[in-house]
């Protein structure tokens, strides 16, 4: 009896005695003895409880705890959230459908490779024969993959019944069914036995059948035992229904299938085979295998069982289907016996009869006839072995044998045999090996869905929320066609709510975004998983670590991609970013950079880009290094930029990204930008699209020198709606000496979703490539196609060059033609420009016809190509006589020539042609026409020169124009600094910080000594905030001095970052970076100087000037004199500085002191301010003074020949000076004297950034986990040692074969001359296989080689976990 118990209460349940049914005639009666509590755990559930029969006649049957495994396959998608049932049959009943509800293993039910136990109560089911099994899962991906079902009888059995499955439960895959009936292929082990210590040993084998006649003859089958060392074949005898066998099978070793096998048995009725039970007597492996088959007389057969150890997942029966292929050729059908035998990693088939009779006749052409055969599962197949007998000794042409496995693997393998099959020997039989050819993989096969998706999905998203934080989450669905809005989280507890993505195709990721998180703030994602409203559809998104800030963003980003059933998900990439920026003056930015990279798989979503703790701007002309870890993008196709500074100057000349996937070392995407990204330039955005230019590849040798010989030229056209390619479609190799001859695509060659190919002979060297172009060659209606990439191969060397244009060509006058150029790794990249071009005409617009005219421009770099523009007679106006057209093409260089054509019948009177180049500072170039010649194909044409060129002026792009810059006003200045040791960020105001003292220097004047308001420490550690008021207009700023007004002997040394200002109104903007230690020295120059830098105009540089002073008496630091100079120029003064003085004699033995004064350039200097003060009375005399500007020739000569007495602790005396004279360098003057100074101690303060790239190693065992250290000896000084911990790759470093690269700062060391490198040797396997390590300076962008090529372990070599490596 089995009592269905719902709606039980939680607590204290219901408590059933006992149950007594009676028969109401009879009286008979029958009694359960029950005596059980009937509760649930959880609201909701069932209860189901089992009683036997309790009788005088009999013991009651026992109840049993079944334990229920089930295994999910470790397939893509296998798992399944859905309500999964079981029923399970034996000879005594069934147990009734139960829900599997909970799993003794911790963790989700039903997950992917994992295998849930449950438990079922039942009585006993006697021997169990069938189970089925099913789920409530409607839609595509709601199923699972299982594998099979093991029942034990208790947990303490040691025996397991075996239900295998191996395929998809899923309503559109496998067998499209969401329920399926399990039979048993027998018992095994549920856990290793112990073996007998002793070899050899034999295998028992008892096999059960029905009864035999023993009157009858004797009747034989075989068995064929397969093991991983080989197979053998045992005769076995029908004597019974019990039959005993004791085989060593010592060739056989470990076993992993048998196969039984009968032919023609001589009996008058079928037999059949129940079972075979098979015990190791040394081993004591034992396994119980259902055969349950029928040996009929007369019949050629066999049956595959595989063998089942513990814990082992035996191999799966799979039905293989074979096509037989034979060729359209005369008297090529079968007319005979073929037997096929397939043979695998796991063994062969056997010789398999294939049932042709009757189904080929002579006169059979180009058949194909398909064949289905049971067997344990092959693996990988490897060759077929086909026996064709014919006693007529006839032949047969097989052309080929395709197999396929549609149950397991889903592969095609494909044996070639492509010959007669003839039976010319005395017994009619011939035998053919066919290898492998050909292996192909289908993808599963999907049903189509009932109802089409309206974008509306139920979400559910498990995870833990930060404790007493209330975190803001956000998220982005992407398919394959698009992405949805940012929609919002609206719990973490897995309650499902609604969700609208829109129509995006196929689901591929989901982004989850947030602002709120802090590292120390953590959200842990658990569990992911969407169904579509309409179709049913089951999406999972399986979270792999917790939701932070990224290393490369502010914003909290993690990407999970749609796991869908056998079908991989997209991995995850880390991009490595390179962004330059331009060498214009104001180029650098500090403001936040977001970035979005798009690809074929979606974007990125917006990331800002984090900078080092001290580096808190793009600089001009440097490159900042991000890594960003995305769900794989595909092809990358456009970035998108933008940044959150307004104001004029607080934008940032962005001249090129570059990208490159840290796996995928050989090539990198180039997205070019050169524009302004400033709202008071230009368009005033400061967002900007970039597209695609090109990919870069190190492999394209022979193409960049010569490409000579045969190229293949390969189109692949992507899909549009409503696409259709009817014209033909040309492409242009443009070289660097010529263009070659147009390789030529016919019309209705090029199909949408296609690649077309053709081949072209460059038979003249013409240089490298140049850039290539793509155009259609005519004016068909209705042309609308995409070309995703054009690649040229060449045929001898396999080098390939890519361009993908990414591009939809229409008929449209607009977009039938575009170019893009070749990219080398070590060449800068020709642009892709737009030309304006426009034409004037001289008569009247009712003179003019709507007609077309062909234009191609020349330059120092190559041609446009012919460019059809068309233009009509509403383009020309009485006061508009003039159109204008664009033309987009690869940068030409300096224009020189313009070639125009138009139709004879076009009556076009040219005035003249102006073409601009330039976006924001704009070359115009202006052709004077000629008369119209006629050429032989009906058109008239020109060749115009270039008559007269005009230059443009920046302050054209300025949103301002014209207009001065005002500098009156509230400043707010921010300095970014650090104690002198760079490693250690301030972490309060230093006093020294807050009595910094500021002067402003303007094309109206220049303030008098600033003092800011008292510095405020900002969240960042290193940066200081000022306010600075400006009564009065000083024009256009154009440099600044801060410093001290006063030294103190105790005064901490501050290194000044970078600085930046900006004026409260205006929103005017400035930034410098300035990388100095303040003061120089301690008793040296206290101020610093900085250019103004403002975008599009021109801008002063800070320079070093060299002073030596003629003079006698004691003016080094000992004697206590004191001398500061002035200097003043045409741009202004340099302010009073004091110097540090070298005392030094010149060739003639004249005494001499130099310094070093650094200053922005103040031009050509006036006359100079000296002043001396000593704490010592002294006498001094001063002949003259020279000044030089370090990057100039010219020499300033200040002649004084005075006496100076200086009196201790008196005011100083001041004297101003006139200039003397101006020489220059290369004069032989008596009147000049020059120093070589001491360049080490002019730069000793600078910083100076390096970049290091380490190469591992590409052998075995390359990498290490140890602490990698390096220590940097330079001409002037080292510096280290250094550990190296954080890669800019963001990447486990120094793994084989990878390249790690660090950034570090340190003072000037000059040319960097040898290396110390090493590892503390700690961790498992800390031996270091070190290539190479290159080592860039930034400012300088020289790099020095260290090779090294070795090992670096105590194990190898020399033993050496350091070395010393010299350039």
């Amino acid at each position: 009896m089995r009592i269905v118990c719902s709606a039980l209460p939680i607590s204290p349940g219901w408590h059933l005695r006992h149950v007594r049914v009676e028969e109401s005639t009879s009286n008979s009666e029958i009694y359960f003895n029950c005596d059980c509590w009937l509760s649930v755990d959880t609201e909701g559930e069932e209860v189901i409880k089992e009683f036997p029969i309790v009788n005088n006649q009999q013991e009651p049957l026992p109840v049993i705890e079944y334990i229920v495994s089930v295994h999910i396959g470790d397939h893509w998608g296998a798992e399944t959230t859905a309500n999964v049932y079981v029923t399970v049959y034996g000879d005594r009943g069934d147990s009734g459908a139960r829900k599997l509800r909970h799993s003794l293993p911790p963790g989700e039910r039903f997950a992917r490779s994992k295998i849930d136990y449950f438990l079922l109560e039942a009585v006993s089911l006697g021997q169990i024969k069938k189970v089925v099994l099913g789920h409530d899962g409607e839609g595509y991906g709601a199923g699972m993959y299982l594998k099979m079902v093991t029942i034990k009888e208790s947990q303490d059995s040691g025996t397991e019944w075996i239900f295998p499955f191996w395929n998809w439960l899923d309503n559109y895959l496998g067998l499209c069914q969401t329920v399926c009936k399990l039979y048993t292929i027998g018992r095994r082990l549920s856990t290793n036995p112990n073996p007998i210590a002793q070899s050899g040993g034999l295998w028992i084998i008892d096999i059960t059948g029905s009864e035999y006649d023993r009157s009858e003859i004797l009747a034989n089958f075989d068995i064929v035992f397969y093991g991983d060392k080989g197979k053998e074949e045992v005769e076995a005898k029908i004597v019974g229904n019990i039959i005993q066998m004791k085989e060593e099978l010592k060739n056989v070793g470990s076993l992993y299938k048998i196969r039984v096998s009968w032919s023609d048995i001589k009996l008058k009725k079928a037999w059949h085979l129940t079972s075979i039970h098979m015990k190791h007597s040394v081993t004591n492996q034992e396994m119980w295998l259902m055969a349950d088959c029928w040996l009929k007389p007369n019949d050629e057969n066999c049956i595959e069982i595989p063998a089942m150890y513990p814990n082992k997942d035996p191999l799966p029966v799979v039905e293989y289907a074979i096509h037989l292929h034979t060729r359209d050729m005369k008297n090529t059908g079968i007319n005979g016996t073929v037997y096929i035998c397939i043979e695998g990693e796991n063994g062969d088939t056997g010789n398999r009869l294939l049932n042709i009779s009757g189904s080929h006749r002579k006169d059979s052409k180009e058949q194909v006839d398909v064949f289905k055969i049971k067997a344990v599962h092959l693996g990988k197949l490897q060759r077929i072995v086909v026996t064709f007998c014919n006693p007529q000794k006839d032949q047969w042409f097989l052309e080929k044998i395709i197999v396929k496995d549609l149950e397991f693997s889903f592969t095609n393998y494909t044996f070639i045999h492509n010959d007669w099959i003839i039976c010319d020997n005395e017994k009619g039989l011939t035998e053919s090996i066919i290898m492998l050819k050909e292996l192909t993989v289908e993808p599963y096969t999907i049903k189509h869905f009932n109802a089409s998706t309206k974008g509306k999905w139920i979400m559910q998203v498990l995870g833990t929320q930060p404790e007493g934080e209330n975190v803001d989450i956000s998220f982005v669905v992407f398919g394959r066609t698009g992405k949805s809005s940012l929609l919002k989280l609206k719990n973490l507890d897995y309650s499902p709510f609604l969700v609208d993505v829109g129509n995006i195709g196929s689901i591929i990721k989901v982004s989850f975004l947030s602002m709120d998180l802090t590292y120390e703030t953590k959200l842990q994602l658990q569990k992911v998983r969407m169904k579509d409203v309409d179709t049913k559809q089951e999406i999972g998104f399986y979270p792999g670590k917790p939701l932070l800030p990224n290393e490369d963003s502010a914003e909290s980003v993690q990407e999970l991609p749609a796991v869908l059933p056998n079908i991989p998900p997209l991995s995850e990439v880390s991009y490595f970013l390179q962004i330059r920026t331009g060498n214009f003056p104001a180029s650098g930015t500090d403001a936040d950079v977001f970035i979005t990279v798009f690809g074929e798989n979606g974007d990125t979503c917006k990331r800002k880009l984090r900078h080092l703790p001290l580096s808190g701007m793009f600089e001009k002309d440097k490159v900042n290094i991000f890594t960003i870890k995305a769900v794989d993008l595909g092809t990358l196709s456009k970035v998108q930029v933008e940044h959150s500074a307004v104001g004029y100057g607080a934008g940032w000349y962005l001249d090129q990204i570059t990208i490159q996937e840290t796996d995928k070392t050989d090539t990198e995407y180039l997205f070019p930008c050169h524009q302004w990204l400033d709202t008071g330039i230009g368009d005033t955005q400061t967002k900007c699209e970039l597209k695609l230019l090109g990919k870069v590849s190190k492999n394209v040798g022979r193409l960049r020198t010569s490409p000579q010989g045969a190229v293949d030229v390969i189109v692949m056209v992507g899909e549009v709606e409503n696409g259709f390619v009817s014209s033909a479609v040309s492409v242009t190799i443009c070289c660097e000496h010529g263009n070659h001859e147009l390789a030529v695509f016919a019309k209705g060659s090029l199909k949408q979703n296609s690649t077309s190919q053709t081949t072209v002979d460059l038979k003249k060297d013409l240089g490298p490539v140049r850039k290539l172009r793509l155009q259609m060659q005519d004016d068909a209606k209705g042309n609308n196609w995409f070309c995703k990439e054009v690649k040229l191969q060449h045929k001898q060397s396999n080098e390939i060059l890519e361009f993908p244009f990414l591009q939809t060509f229409s008929n449209d006058g607009r977009n039938t033609v575009a170019e893009l150029p070749a990219l080398y790794p070590d060449r800068r990249a020709l642009i892709v420009k737009t030309y304006a071009v426009y034409v004037t005409t001289a008569q009247s617009p009712q003179i003019i016809t709507d007609a077309k005219v062909f234009i191609t421009l020349r330059g120092s770099m190559g041609d446009t190509g012919r460019r059809t523009f068309s233009y009509k007679r509403t383009d020309f106006t009485n006061k508009r006589k003039t159109a204008e057209f664009q033309l987009e093409c690869v940068d030409i260089g300096v224009i020189q020539e313009l070639f125009i054509e138009k139709e004879q019948q076009t009556n076009l009177q040219l005035e003249k042609v102006v073409v601009e180049d330039g976006k924001y500072i704009k070359k115009k170039y202006v052709f004077m026409p000629q008369q119209w010649k006629k050429d032989k194909n009906k058109m008239m044409s020109m060749t115009l020169q270039v008559t007269e060129t005009q230059e443009g002026n920046s302050t054209e792009a300025l949103v301002y124009g014209k207009k001065p810059l005002t500098s009156d006003g509230e400043w707010i200045i921010y300095l970014t600094m650090s104690n002198e040791e760079i490693q250690q960020p301030i972490t309060s105001p230093p006093e020294d910080a807050c009595d910094l003292v500021f002067v402003l220097y303007g094309d109206k004047g220049k303030s008098s000594f600033i003092v800011g308001e008292k510095g405020t420490l900002s969240r960042v550690k290193t940066l200081m905030t000022y306010k600075v008021n400006l009564m009065n207009d000083l024009g256009e700023l154009y440099k600044v001095r801060l410093g001290f007004e006063k030294l103190n002997e105790n005064r901490d040394r501050l290194y000044f970052h970078h600085l930046k200002m900006q004026n409260t109104k205006t929103l005017d903007m400035f930034n410098y970076s300035i990388n100095r230690n303040l003061p120089l020295s301690m008793n040296g120059d206290r101020w610093i100087e900085v250019p103004v830098e403002w975008p599009l105009k021109s801008t002063l540089t800070a320079v070093k000037y060299y002073v030596t002073v003629f003079a006698a008496g004691n003016l080094n630091q000992g004697a206590g004199v004191d001398l500061s100079l002035c200097l003043h120029g045409k741009q202004g003064d340099s302010g009073d500085r004091h110097l540090t003085w070298q005392n030094a004699e010149d060739e003639n033995g004249e005494e001499l002191f130099t310094s070093v004064l650094n200053a922005v350039e103040i031009g050509e200097i006036f006359h100079i301010d000296i002043s001396m003060s000593s704490k010592n009375d002294c006498q001094l005399h001063i002949k003259k003074i020279q000044i030089q500007e370090s990057s100039k020739q010219e020499v300033y000569i200040f002649e004084l020949n005075q006496d100076f007495s200086v009196i201790a602790n008196e005011p100083a005396i001041w004297r101003k000076v006139p200039l003397s004279e101006v020489a220059h360098e290369e004069q032989e003057s008596n009147h000049i004297r020059l120093l070589n100074f001491d360049r080490k101690e002019i730069v000793k303060d600078e910083l100076v950034e390096h970049l290091i790239k380490v190469y591992t190693g590409d052998v075995t065992s390359a990498g290490t986990d140890a602490h990698v250290h390096i220590h940097l000896f330079g001409e002037w000084d080292s510096f280290g040692p250094v550990e190296l911990t954080q890669p800019l790759e963001d990447h486990n470093p120094f793994e084989r074969g990878m390249v790690d690269t660090f950034r570090i700062l340190s003072k000037n060391l000059g040319r960097i001359l040898h290396i110390e490198v090493g590892h503390d040797g700690k961790g498992l396997g800390s031996g270091w296989f070190l290539d190479k390590i290159e080592i860039t300076n930034v400012t300088t962008n020289e790099t020095t080689l260290f090779r090294c090529s070795r090992w670096l372990s105590e194990e190898e070599d020399d033993g050496s976990t350091v070395i010393h490596l010299y350039s």
